[in-house]
Parts: structure tokens; C-alpha cells; sequence
């Protein structure tokens, strides 16, 4: 029953979602054209996963057939979706390595072997088998276990090229997200990219398996990650574009000069190196004012004239400094405060100055604030550290 009800339910989402994805207003205003092409690859995806549950029920009503031919056809559309989906995921980590018709040609062997294994249905009948010995026996005479045992093979293949590829683009750009916008760190660190993928992996295992040691228990699974992943994945990726718009929104209108690449071509990864040298370049200018300046030492600084000044706003500001010293604008201008204290204590030319004196002088405005910090900071008293 839990299979018949997963064919129906699977049947419903891929057709919603895989229309939303070509229709969404938030798809359709997008302005990165590799992220539009492959919605639609997804939608065909969607679709293809509908119409395959469709021929299962038109040839074998609402009925578990394990080995039928268009159960093991709507199988190899999901194993191969699953492939379609990594390439997918990884064109939202970059762009650079994200060519079309290179992730197409990757699923024309997959294709073909689905298409060989259809006509060898109808010459030859399928060999059954409960383990694996049986079915390398089987392999050796029975043509349409012979082919897929060969798909199994070059699934597995891919799928160990494709996961490499997937973590070693995602490890890269995490690599730059966080220091680039270290306020938005959530947003941009996609995590729900790596939860897809890795469900995306499970269908593509479950579909496999069951192909080669078909099992009610394991279709049951298959179809369950199956319907809960097209429902809601669809639903993220077309969300996608708003945390892309966001980020450049956030980079165009920034005051500072960067270099701005065809708009048509700007992939997330490019988005963050364009932020990462915006954020060395207002970190510059922030360092000129408040070290070089030493406007550290006013008391009354505030990190809004420090805005001001510096003419950006306190989001941008805070980016660039964590991403170059990791720290907070606050934790910046006190450790210049401190350093500063650290350096009169040092000096015999303020040996008899007091440290109410010194805290002043340094930017404090509390000398409660001033023992605290420096206590923190270098483990000992402003007196303690004087006499040593």
C-alpha cells in the first residue's frame, strides 16, 4: 500500500514542482543565466520522475512489480536524476567548473544503457535473484541483467567522480563565504546544498539496489526519500535566486570601485571574490582612519561616525574586518585601545603617570572597563603588568 501511495504522491509533486521551476516569478526575474538553464534541467527531471511512475501504473495498475521493465526504467530515471542533481548543486558553489552540455554528455551513457536494456526486454525475460551470487550467474547469460549490472557499475562510477567534485567545490567556497560576509554567514554558507546532495545520493543508492536486489522494505524507503526530496528541494533551489540577489545587491551597491563582470556571467563564486577584494579595500581605508589616525584614541567614538567616515554602512564595515582580522568593529578598535594602554605601561617616559591617566588616554572612558579588557586580554592588572 505504501508503495501505490508513494507512485501517486510522486506523480503529483514532480508535476507541480517540476512546472514551478519554469513559472516561478523568482526564476523568472533571476539574472544569472546558468542558475535559470538549470532549473529547467531540474523541471525535466521532475517531470521525467512523473512520467516514468506514469508508465509503471499504465502497464501494471497500482501494483508492486519489482523486475517489471517499467520498474526498473523509472528507476534508472531516478538514479539518473540524481546525477543531474549533483551538477545542479554544484553550479550553485560555481560556475566556473559548470558547463551544460558536459553534465549532459555525462548522463548519455546512463541513457543508452537504459535504452539497451528496453530492448533486450523484449527479446530476452528478465533474470530473478534474491543474492549476489545468483545474479553474477545470471549476468553471464541473461542479457538484460548483464546491462544492469553494467549501469550499476557506472553509476557507482559517477557517483564517487560527482561526490569528489561536489565537496571539493563546496569546501572552496566556504573557504570564501564566511570571511566575505562574515554578518550573512548563514545565508551564504548554503548548508541546505549539502542536505540535498546527500539525499540526492540516498535516491541514487536506494534506485540502484533496487534494481540489482529489488525489496518491498527498500522500495518503501526509496519511495519516501523520493516524494519528501522533490517536494521540498524544488522549493529551496527556486529560493536560491533571493540569497543570490541579496549578495549582489549587497555588492552593487557598495560605494567602493570593484570590478563588475558581465552580469550574465557572475556565479555565486565570482559574487564572493568580487566581495572578498571589496572587503580588502574598505579594510584598507578602515585601517588608514582608525590605526593610522589613531582616532582609537577618542573616547567618544562611535561606530556609526565611524561609518560615516569611512562612507559605507556598519554591514559592509563589519564584513571587512572580520574577514581580515576576525574580529568584530568593537573588538577592532579596542584591541588599538589596549595595544596602545600596553605600550604607555612599557614606556619609563609615563612611568609616574597614573592609570586612570593612561586608561583615558588610550580611549576608555570607564577605568572599570579598562581593568576588565586588559585583564582579559593580557592576564594581568594594569599594575601587575607595569611592574613586570
Amino acid at each position: 500500500m505504501f508503495v501505490e501511495i508513494g507512485f501517486i504522491a510522486t506523480i503529483l509533486v514532480g508535476l507541480i514542482n517540476g512546472v514551478r521551476l519554469v513559472v516561478d516569478k523568482n526564476v523568472q526575474q533571476a539574472t544569472y543565466a546558468k542558475y535559470k538553464t538549470t532549473c529547467r534541467l531540474i523541471a525535466f527531471a521532475c517531470v521525467g520522475l512523473a512520467i516514468g511512475n506514469v508508465a509503471h501504473i499504465l502497464r501494471n495498475g497500482l501494483v508492486y512489480a519489482p523486475i517489471e521493465v517499467c520498474s526498473i526504467i523509472s528507476l534508472m530515471i531516478s538514479s539518473t536524476q540524481s546525477v543531474l542533481i549533483t551538477a545542479s548543486l554544484i553550479m550553485l558553489y560555481t560556475s566556473k567548473n559548470f558547463v551544460v552540455k558536459k553534465h549532459i554528455i555525462h548522463l548519455i551513457p546512463l541513457i543508452l544503457l537504459t535504452v539497451a536494456y528496453f530492448i533486450a526486454i523484449q527479446f530476452q525475460e528478465n533474470q530473478k535473484s534474491t543474492n549476489i551470487s545468483e545474479f553474477m550467474d545470471a549476468v553471464h547469460y541473461n542479457v538484460p541483467s548483464a546491462i544492469r549490472f553494467a549501469y550499476f557499475v557506472f553509476y557507482i562510477l559517477q557517483l564517487i567522480v560527482l561526490t569528489i567534485g561536489f565537496f571539493r567545490e563546496r569546501s572552496h567556497y566556504i573557504e570564501h563565504a564566511i570571511p566575505a560576509i562574515a554578518t550573512a554567514s548563514k545565508v551564504v554558507r548554503l548548508e541546505w546544498v549539502k542536505i540535498a546532495f546527500l539525499t540526492a545520493l540516498l535516491e541514487g543508492v536506494l534506485a540502484i539496489s533496487i534494481m540489482i536486489f529489488p525489496s518491498y522494505t527498500t522500495e518503501v524507503i526509496f519511495r519516501i526519500v523520493t516524494f519528501l526530496f522533490y517536494l521540498v528541494f524544488p522549493i529551496y533551489y527556486i529560493n536560491y535566486s533571493k540569497t543570490y540577489s541579496r549578495i549582489k545587491e549587497m555588492l552593487d551597491n557598495s560605494t567602493l570601485d570593484t570590478k563588475k563582470d558581465d552580469e550574465e556571467e557572475d556565479g555565486m563564486d565570482q559574487i564572493l571574490t568580487r566581495l572578498v577584494l571589496q572587503n580588502n579595500e574598505l579594510f584598507k581605508k578602515c585601517e588608514e582612519y582608525v590605526v593610522n589616525g589613531k582616532c582609537y584614541l577618542n573616547p567618544d567614538l562611535r561606530v556609526d561616525s565611524l561609518v560615516t567616515e569611512l562612507g559605507t554602512n556598519r554591514t559592509y564595515l563589519a564584513n571587512a574586518i572580520k574577514q581580515n582580522t576576525g574580529q568584530t568593529i568593537g573588538e577592532f578598535v579596542l584591541f588599538y585601545r589596549l595595544k596602545h594602554a600596553q605600550e604607555m605601561l612599557r614606556d619609563e617616559q609615563y612611568k609616574k603617570t597614573k592609570i586612570e591617566e593612561i586608561a583615558i588616554l588610550s580611549g576608555f572612558k570607564s577605568l572599570r572597563t579598562f581593568y576588565r579588557n586588559f585583564k582579559n586580554t593580557f592576564g594581568l592588572t594594569p599594575e601587575e603588568y607595569r611592574k613586570q
